[in-house]
């Protein structure tokens, strides 16, 4: 029976990888998904059971191929998590970034177990676990979910938007007040497919400059082809300003107070550091899920080489 739940589970993970953004697409799909995730609750806490066993691989087998769901149909809001453990439900929170980032602060209650290490520890059986990361690197978190979920006794699900949803909603974290150090999400050409892949909130930010306005020496490369299907925001610059000031209301005016954190914005510019700029305000506005492609435009028509190797600096808090 074990067997067939870690089977079931991995499969579910696997297809959920890459698929649609019906996100995207339906205005009430989080509706719908967390509707879902409170019926594969519901029949899990029967999972000695084999009518429940039964049922609830036919419910989630509907889930699965009917809607193509992708990754977040398993997953927990913050909102959620928040209630469930006011309640003081049994649940293990785990954190997989770098431990370093953790003690700067996480999420009340988490363990620190880096991603490069779950799938070398021996656990016991946890029950129910929720998952987290930096809310960049979905991927990540869902490669974390996978493992555990082949683990005897564990039945995991990742948090939605990862820590960074975490705190733009403003939720108690262990985080101390006073100056802290700046830590901006980059993301390497080599990483920027997978991470669009496993984030079907994933929008682009165009911040790079026409070839009318002198920034670059011809045609730019065509977002649309580089990465098909995802959402693209232009930013300009405000008026009246001489350049120096980016209008960030496209972004800003998108969802409400509690929904925002729903969407990953990359920023692509044109290699020149003005995505840093922006990451900061949106920081300010509160909107902390936004990653930076390194290099920008240029390494687009570089097709990532040379510097797809580079590494990923540190998150912002």
């Amino acid at each position: 029976m074990e067997a067939g739940r870690v089977a079931m589970k991995s499969t579910c993970y696997a297809e959920a990888q890459g698929r649609m953004k019906i996100q995207s697409c339906y205005p009430d799909t989080h509706v719908i998904l967390n509707l879902f995730q409170e019926i594969k609750r519901c029949l899990f806490r029967r999972s000695r059971n084999a009518f429940w066993m039964t049922g609830r691989i036919v419910i989630m087998a509907i889930i699965t191929g009917f809607l193509s769901v992708p990754e977040m149909a398993f997953a927990i809001s913050p909102q959620q998590l928040q209630e469930m453990m006011g309640n003081g439900e049994q649940v293990t929170i785990i954190d997989i970034r770098a431990l370093d980032v953790y003690r700067d602060g996480h999420i009340p209650g988490a363990i620190s177990m880096p991603v490069t290490i779950i799938s070398k520890k021996r656990l016991p059986a946890l029950g129910s676990v929720i998952v987290y990361g930096d809310g960049i690197r979905a991927d990540l978190t869902l490669d974390a979910v996978n493992t555990l979920n082949t683990m005897t006794g564990i039945q995991a699900d990742m948090l939605e938007g990862g820590f960074s949803a975490w705190e733009s909603l403003n939720l108690p974290t262990t985080q101390a007040g006073g100056f802290r150090e700046e830590r901006l999400a980059y993301l390497a050409y080599g990483e920027l497919e997978k991470v669009a892949a496993a984030s079907p909130d994933a929008v682009l930010v165009d911040m790079r400059s026409r070839p009318e306005q002198g920034g670059t020496d011809s045609a730019l490369t065509d977002l649309s082809a580089v990465l098909p299907g995802l959402n693209i925001i232009r930013l300009n610059r405000k008026p009246r300003t001489e350049g120096r000031e980016w209008d960030i209301s496209a972004i800003t005016r998108r969802g409400s107070d509690d929904t925002r954190y729903r969407w990953l914005y990359i920023l692509i510019d044109d290699g020149d550091g003005e995505a840093e700029n922006v990451v900061r305000s949106l920081k300010a506005a509160g909107i902390r899920r936004a990653a930076i492609l390194t290099g920008g435009e240029q390494i687009l028509r570089r097709g990532g080489s040379p510097g797809s190797g580079e590494s990923v600096k540190p998150v912002t808090r």
